[in-house]
Order: structure tokens, then C-alpha cells, then sequence
């Protein structure tokens, strides 16, 4: 049976980044499989990623060809067999789009961290309102972690049978191992990659740094965002030896070269797509216990998890993993075992192809 899939993703993938070889992965193992791709995705695009799509059979258009005339929106959409939604809201406009596309068959990626539920009964009731009227359409709810999967579960209202789990996944290849030692070390420092909003908790990390004191090592922050003024003026204040290195395409170089990778976040996150890109390069992490990340890192064997937006914990945990090189090196063993069993890129777009075909078989 050949596929016509449309990916409607919100995202733009202005960089060489974990997502963006997703984007691509699948687009190859669609048409490894005889099946036809159309990604849909907000703008810039990195002219590698466009081309790379390109190569893989896939076409590009922008989300707003969808979202400019709702009625053309739909009428594109139908033309599809199934609908593959990634990184929208359940009720979002885009995912509304595609619900009204109808005969199209709807998977839904929840990759959504920091969700908060109606408060009291009316926000309940409004929520059922809504699942009994969305719902139906949705073929398949695919989440990036347990936690996730069960949260959709609850909160739309789905059986057991209409859902699944399929952890994100990275590139074993180009997030090489590189086990701890030799130029990882006390100097080679501590790096953080995020989009700087205050869910993110860099700010706690911050705070972290300044606790260890001058002669502890250099974080580096990864990213931009809308929090970024607000957190440099933090990191001064404090005295932190923080250096803010802006949105990179060599995440895994970085990586390669650091010591430690934390990832401070105070929302329930999803899943934690860096965090595994960390482990697979053998970086040791430390990490906050919340959301879906317990599922990734195994607290004192793959990793090291601490409370969400405690500094004390965090530079407690950097100190652990400075100060005993044994353990950092368990951890980072353990780590890339436990991606390439669970986390690799190629078992991921494989899932996800076949969630299509099985929904479109429905």
C-alpha cells in the first residue's frame, strides 16, 4: 500500500539539530517504504535541512499555506492519507485543520512539556466537551515517553488501544560515543543546551555555578530565547563564570569537549531530546527529576537526577561527578547503552512510518 503522508510540524528548523534529522529520517524511511512525504513547518528553514529534504523525495511548504484560508487549508489536507501532527497543541489550529480533513487518517505526536490541565470543574467539563468533539479523529496518540503517553491518556480522554509510546531519537552516528576523560575534565566545563525561557530552569543552573565559586568550572549556555537578556544580567550579578555561546549546529562537538551536561528543567519535560543526545556522546548528565526524564536517565547508573529548581542539589551533583571520575565514567558506559537500546534514530522513524501505515490501514 503506498502512503500519501502529510508531516505537519511546528517548528523551524533554522539548524542542524536533533528535530531537523528526524525531519529528514523520516522522510528516507517513508520512501524507503514506497511511500510519498510533504512536510509542512514553520519558517526559516536551514538551506542543508531544505535540501537534504529534497534529496530524501520529500516536499516543503509552510505551515501557513495551511493556516492563511482554513477552507483551502482542508481541502489541501484531504488529499492525504494520513496526517502526522508533531509539536502542536491538541487544540491548536493547525491540529483543528486537520481534524476537519476528514477522510485523512490523524496521528498525533504529543512531544508537549509543561502541560496544565483546566483548573476546577468547568475546566473539566470544557475538556470533555472538547475530547468528544476532537478525539474521534485521532487514529493514533503517539507520545515521546510513558509519561507522555499516559497523560494523553487522562487528559484526552483516549483508550489504552488508541495509544502508544515511540521515544524521540538521535543520530547514534553523528552523536558519536567519546567515553569520559582525556580532554573532558574540571576545565573542559559544563554545558547546557536549551531555548531560553524560565520553564527551561537555566536560571537555577546559574545559581548553581555561582555556588561552586571561581575556581569551579565554565558553564556554557546553548540557545537563544526571549529569557536570554534576563539571564545574562543574572549571571553577572552573581558572579558566575556562565558564557552564553548562542544557537549552534555543533551540539555534538560540544558535547564531545565537556565534562558534564545538565539540564535544570522545572516543567514537566516531555522527554528531554538533548539529555539523550548527551548520553549518547557518553557527556554525563545531571538532570531534573520531573516530567519524562526519569525515563531517560537512571538515577546513580546512566545518570544522576535531582530535584527541579534546586541549585543546592545541582551543584552538589556537578561536584559529585568532578570529584569521582569512576562514577562519571559508569555513568557515561551506562548511558550510551541504554540510548542505543532505547534512543536511536533509525528504530524511531521506523515506529513512527509504521504507526502511518497501520493507521491509514485502519
Amino acid at each position: 500500500m503506498t502512503l500519501r503522508i502529510a508531516v505537519l510540524v511546528n517548528l523551524a528548523p533554522r539548524k542542524q539539530g536533533s528535530l531537523e534529522d528526524w525531519l529528514v529520517a523520516l522522510a528516507r524511511e517513508a520512501r524507503a517504504r514506497g511511500h510519498g512525504v510533504d512536510v509542512f513547518g514553520r519558517e526559516p528553514i536551514l538551506p542543508q535541512v531544505a535540501g537534504a529534504l529534497r534529496e530524501s523525495g520529500a516536499g516543503w511548504a509552510p505551515l501557513d499555506d495551511l493556516t492563511r484560508s482554513p477552507l483551502v487549508g482542508i481541502r489541501r489536507l484531504r488529499r492525504y492519507d494520513v496526517l502526522h501532527l508533531n509539536l502542536f497543541a491538541a487544540r491548536s489550529r493547525e491540529a483543528l485543520l486537520a481534524y476537519a480533513a476528514w477522510p485523512a487518517r490523524v496521528v498525533f505526536v504529543d512531544h508537549h512539556s509543561g502541560f496544565r490541565g483546566g483548573p476546577g470543574l468547568p475546566g473539566r467539563l470544557k475538556r470533555w466537551v472538547l475530547n468528544r468533539v476532537t478525539m474521534p479523529r485521532v487514529s493514533r496518540l503517539l507520545g515521546v515517553s510513558e509519561y507522555v503517553r499516559r497523560r494523553g491518556e487522562e487528559t484526552l480522554g483516549l483508550p489504552r488501544e488508541r495509544t502508544a509510546t515511540v521515544y524521540n531519537g538521535v543520530d547514534l552516528r553523528r552523536f558519536a560515543y567519546r567515553p569520559p576523560g582525556g580532554s573532558r575534565g574540571a576545565r573542559a566545563g559544563v554545558l547546557a543546551v536549551a531555548h531560553l525561557i524560565p520553564d527551561k530552569g537555566i536560571e537555577h543552573l546559574l545559581g548553581a555555578a555561582a555556588l561552586l565559586g571561581r575556581d569551579g568550572p565554565v558553564v556554557t549556555v546553548v540557545g537563544d530565547g526571549p529569557d536570554e537578556p534576563r539571564l545574562r544580567a543574572m549571571a553577572t550579578e552573581l558572579g558566575a563564570r556562565v558564557r552564553f555561546a548562542g544557537l549552534r549546529d555543533d551540539v555534538h562537538g560540544l558535547l564531545a569537549e565537556s565534562a558534564l551536561f545538565v539540564h535544570p528543567a522545572v516543567w514537566e519535560e516531555a522527554f528531554g531530546l538533548t539529555i539523550a543526545e548527551a548520553m549518547a556522546c557518553g557527556c554525563p548528565v545531571v538532570a531534573s527529576r520531573v516530567g519524562g526524564i526519569p525515563e531517560l536517565v537512571e538515577d546513580g547508573v546512566s545518570g544522576l537526577l535531582v530535584p527541579p529548581g534546586d541549585p543546592v542539589a545541582l551543584a552538589q551533583a556537578i561536584r559529585r561527578l568532578l570529584d569521582d571520575p569512576a562514577l562519571a565514567v559508569r555513568c557515561a558506559e551506562a548511558a550510551r547503552a541504554r540510548v542505543e537500546e532505547r534512543f536511536g534514530l533509525d528504530r524511531c522513524v521506523a515506529e513512527h512510518v509504521t504507526w502511518c501505515e497501520r493507521a491509514a490501514a485502519r
